[in-house]
């Protein structure tokens, strides 16, 4: 998470997995958030359709988990 903050994205999108099981802390969101950058959480197929939609206009970076 670091190393994806520190690219300094203006957007981090989060993929919870094919039926949204993964949870993102409190801790996680807050940590984006403090450093001025917009964060999406959503299950990894919209993440992914955002991503791709988004990344051809601003630096987006994209965190995916891709089972459950």
């Amino acid at each position: 998470m670091k190393d994806v903050v520190a690219s300094t994205p203006s957007l981090i999108i989060i993929g919870t997995g094919s039926v949204g099981v993964v949870n993102v802390s409190e801790e996680i969101v807050d940590f984006i958030k403090s450093k001025g950058i917009k964060l999406v959480i959503a299950k990894t197929a919209q993440a992914c359709k955002l991503y791709n939609e988004l990344s051809k206009k601003e630096n987006v970076a994209a965190i995916l988990h891709s089972t459950c």
